[in-house]
Formats: structure tokens, C-alpha cells, sequence
């Protein structure tokens, strides 16, 4: 690919030299060794290029270290190469502290803005590749994969596939994408997260292969796939919360992964977690999970702090140990319910219903359920609060019509307006640490 074409962008030696009004052998020396910002572009074969802006702060902030012999005022002007050897303009380590440490109000904001078109505001996959933008939406470097993305993901609910956060503690965003790839040697689709650093350079790369043994002690094959991840900025350090699935066995788990891509399972539950929200509970950083419990094809809700323990999730059923883990670790989560099936279920032919996703509304929790091919039909909405104790269930303005049509159909029995699961509300199993407590949730127009 030729050079880029963009507004305020030099893309030669000599452009940058002549609006620097500056020999080129002069620029090539302060980008090596001065710090003047001059950036190469990943994997392409155009040399250099350079944002007028950039070169503008940075000259701003290197105006008193540089003489007027290696300023000339007519671009016709050169300079000799003593001179350009004798000007020695700060580094960019030092004009950083120079502004931050108040040098000059103007200077110090040049810097930020240098900073903030560094780093990457947004990013895309297609194809084969995953491209970075600036906060302006300009391309700022191209990273290329390891093989073709699959175009569509089919029924997979995915909520996510790219996540952009400072894990360096630099104040520029590194990017963390999954790319689920089209005809691996193994003959399946596979998955990885990438991490890139802020300049397109790789971190490091992730297959999911948890350790994880059956309730027997049998390692599982190697047919993990990434169904839900996001990056949780607060806390004591970064963190990428990852939920991996197994292809053929009733089996997932919470995997915890640091800036570095060390991982270590977090949540051990009894079927699949499908969905992961973060939000703070009196200062410290939580998650919350909704899942399936394949021990009583019910789905879950659980909560607990993002920086304890790993944990494990009840056994929905106490004499199956089916779904349990011969590794799991002997804590229990302490707040955990399991939600209850709805009438709707019949219609759509499913054995539960599942999350669409989970959020927090300081202070409400609210889990969205999905039902039918692709998750379509989102009509219920569970709300909690922050310790999980019951609110509301809300049903969409869709739901009387789908009602209807169960009881023209007879799948019901009864009206809308005597439906049971609107007068008298709905069960929900609560873990008490010793067993099941049951509690009732409101139906709520």
C-alpha cells in the first residue's frame, strides 16, 4: 500500500524537512535522537510520515533550544551539517516533563493533544487484518493476522469483539480484539485474542485452553472457543475477563488475563456463562455473571469481587455431580440465585431462556433475557440490586402479542390479563451457603 493521503499529514523526508524549513539529514537526526515525532508505518514500505500538528508541539516546546541558525526563514535556506550536529534540542522524555511540570500552560497541552493522536481511538477487523484510527478517524497503523476471520459469527451472541485500554499505564490505549479464524489446520474454526500495544506492536496472543478436569479427573479436549470478553480499567491493575465454552461438553469458565496475557480461571460454574458486567460496590471493583446451570437448566445470576479468590458456583442439583470439576477450587460464591423458566419457553421450544447481556444502572442490576434463533425475541428484563436481591421482572411492549398468539395456539391456557406469572410474580432459588432458599420476583407492566 502507497503512501496515505490525509489532511496535516507529511509523508517524505523532504516535506518534513521543509516545513521544518530544516535540512532532511537535520529532521532524520532530531527523529533519531531528539525525539522529533516522525512515525513509520507497520508492515508497509512507506518510509516515514508525520503530522503537522505534532511537529508543531514539539517545536513549540523545543523553541528555546533551538537557534536561529538551524531556523532558517526561507525555505530556500539550508543549513551546514555542523550546525544541525550542534543543535540539541531536549528529548521527548524531557519536554514531557517540562510540561507537565508547568513550563508553559500552551506547551503542556501541545504535549496532551500529541499524546491523545497517538494513541488509538478506535479499531475495526475485516479480512485478514485489524486496523487502528485516531480520535479524527485517520488510520494510524494495520496489523496483519494470522489467517482469514469468519464474516459471521451465526447465533453466537457476542457482545464485543474489540476493547480499546490503557493496560500499560502510559496513557495510551492498547487494543484487544478477538478474531475467530476460517480453516485452521485442525479443520474447526478457532479463536484468539490479540493484544497490541498503542504503536500496533504485537503484546500477545491467546488460545483459550483452560485447565480445567471433568467431575472423573479427564483433561478436556482442546476445543475451547471465546464467547464474551471485556477489559475492567478500575481496580489495583487492568484486567481482561474472558468467558471460554467448550465445543461439545457442558463445560466453561471465567478466565482472569493480565496486561502481560498470564491467565488464571476465575469462576468455575455448572454450565455456560454467557454474559459479564463490571460496575463498583462501595469503592471495589465487582462482577457480575449470567449464565446457564446445566444441572437444572435453569439461568444464573452471581456477583463477587473482581480482585478476591477464585470461585465455583453451587450445584444446582446437590446429588449431580456431573457438572462439577475435579479441580475446582473448594470456595463457593456467596451471592448467587437462579432465575426462573417462563411461559414463553414453550413457544420458542427452548429448555431456558438465555442472557442477552448484563448491565448496572447505579443501583439497579439488569439482566435481558433472549429467546428464539439469534437471540431475537428480547422480552423479559430482571432487576436487582447490587446484592442481588429482587426488584422486578419488566416485560416489552411485544409481549401481550406474543401472549395472544400462545393462547390462540393453545399453548396457554389462560388470558393475558389471568396470566399467573403476572398476578403472583415468579420463583427464584437462592444459594444460602447450606442450600436452596426460595424467594418470589414481581411481574411488573
Amino acid at each position: 500500500m502507497g503512501a496515505l493521503s490525509r489532511d496535516g499529514e507529511l509523508q517524505t523526508w523532504n516535506q518534513i524537512a521543509s516545513y521544518l524549513q530544516v535540512s532532511v539529514r537535520t529532521a532524520q537526526l532530531w527523529a533519531n535522537h531528539r525525539g522529533l515525532p516522525v512515525h513509520h508505518l507497520t508492515g508497509e514500505r512507506t518510509p516515514v510520515f508525520a503530522f503537522k500538528q505534532e511537529l508543531d508541539a514539539w517545536q513549540e516546546a523545543n523553541q528555546e533550544a533551538l537557534p536561529q541558525t538551524a531556523r532558517p526563514k526561507s525555505l530556500g535556506e539550508t543549513e551546514s551539517e555542523e550546525a544541525a550536529v550542534t543543535v540539541r534540542p531536549p528529548s521527548r522524555r524531557r519536554v514531557l516533563a517540562f510540561a507537565t511540570a508547568g513550563v508553559g500552560v500552551a506547551g503542556a497541552a501541545a504535549i496532551f493533544f500529541v499524546r491523545q493522536a497517538e494513541s488509538p481511538r478506535s479499531a475495526r477487523l475485516h479480512g485478514r487484518v485489524l486496523d487502528a484510527f485516531d480520535i479524527k478517524g485517520n488510520l494510524l497503523w494495520r496489523f496483519e493476522l494470522g489467517g482469514e476471520l469468519v464474516a459471521d459469527y451465526g447465533d453466537s451472541i457476542l457482545h464485543q469483539h474489540i476493547a480499546l485500554a490503557d493496560l500499560e499505564g502510559t496513557g495510551r490505549n492498547s487494543i484487544v480484539a478477538l478474531a475467530r479464524y476460517v480453516g485452521s489446520p485442525a479443520g474447526r474454526i478457532e479463536d484468539e485474542l490479540i493484544c497490541l500495544d498503542w504503536r500496533g506492536r504485537l503484546r500477545w496472543r491467546f488460545r483459550p485452553n483452560p485447565p480445567l478436569l471433568d467431575f472423573e479427573g479427564t483433561p478436556f479436549a482442546r476445543a475451547w472457543h471465546i464467547h464474551e470478553f471485556l477489559v475492567q480499567a478500575g481496580g489495583r491493575v487492568p484486567t481482561i475477563w474472558c468467558a471460554v465454552h467448550h465445543g461439545f461438553r457442558f463445560a466453561s469458565c471465567l478466565l482472569r488475563i493480565s496486561p502481560n496475557g498470564n491467565q488464571t480461571v476465575q469462576f468455575w460454574p455448572r454450565g455456560f456463562i454467557e454474559a459479564i458486567c463490571t460496575f463498583e460496590r462501595g469503592g471495589r471493583p465487582m462482577l457480575a455473571l449470567g449464565g446457564i446451570d446445566n444441572s437444572v437448566n435453569l439461568p444464573f445470576l452471581s456477583i463477587f469481587e473482581a480482585d478476591g479468590r477464585p470461585l465455583c458456583a453451587p450445584l444446582g442439583r446437590m446429588d449431580d455431580r456431573r457438572y462439577s470439576y475435579a479441580n475446582e477450587p473448594p470456595e463457593v460464591a456467596r451471592e448467587f440465585i437462579l432465575l426462573p423458566n417462563m411461559e414463553t419457553n414453550r413457544l420458542y421450544l427452548d429448555d431456558y431462556w438465555n442472557f442477552k447481556s448484563v448491565e448496572y444502572r447505579e443501583p439497579v442490576l439488569l439482566a435481558h433475557s433472549a429467546q428464539g434463533a439469534g437471540g431475537a425475541a428480547q422480552l423479559y428484563r430482571f432487576e436487582f440490586s447490587d446484592q442481588l436481591r429482587p426488584i422486578a421482572i419488566r416485560a416489552n411492549h411485544n409481549y401481550k402479542f406474543i401472549h395472544d398468539e400462545m393462547q390462540n395456539r393453545g399453548i396457554v391456557d389462560h388470558p393475558y390479563l389471568k396470566c399467573p406469572e403476572r398476578i403472583a410474580g415468579l420463583p427464584i432459588r437462592r444459594w444460602s451457603g447450606e442450600g436452596w432458599l426460595v424467594e418470589s420476583i414481581p411481574f411488573v407492566e
